[in-house]
């Protein structure tokens, strides 16, 4: 992938730390996770990664699950940001995404 928008949700597992640093090389990524350590959040930003710092289980107020649209304005949900993105081409549209396939 190069020149896409990419979100990645739960951003501080295993796995999400080198694919999110990776796609950063050539993609716009921004990780949204609880960042309750500081330098897992500095890792991700020395790798190109924009954060936000959501806990979307229990969330302290509307603003915390109401991502910004491309208008400037908040979406009404979370559910409604996820929605609106445009369907993974890499990855498989399920309940949680899997990856399919990647290149070096």
């Amino acid at each position: 992938m190069n020149g896409e928008k990419i979100l990645v949700v739960g951003a501080t597992g295993q796995v999400a730390l080198p694919l999110a640093k990776s796609l950063a090389k050539e993609n716009e990524v921004w990780a949204v996770a609880r960042f309750s350590d500081p330098a897992a959040r500095a890792s991700f930003e020395a790798g190109g990664v924009q954060c936000e710092g959501v806990d979307l289980v229990a969330p302290t107020g509307s603003e915390a699950v109401r991502p910004w649209r491309d208008d400037g304005q908040r979406f009404a949900s979370y559910a409604e940001a996820m929605a609106a993105l445009a369907p993974p081409r890499v990855l498989q549209n399920r309940t949680c995404y899997r990856l399919l396939e990647a290149t070096a």
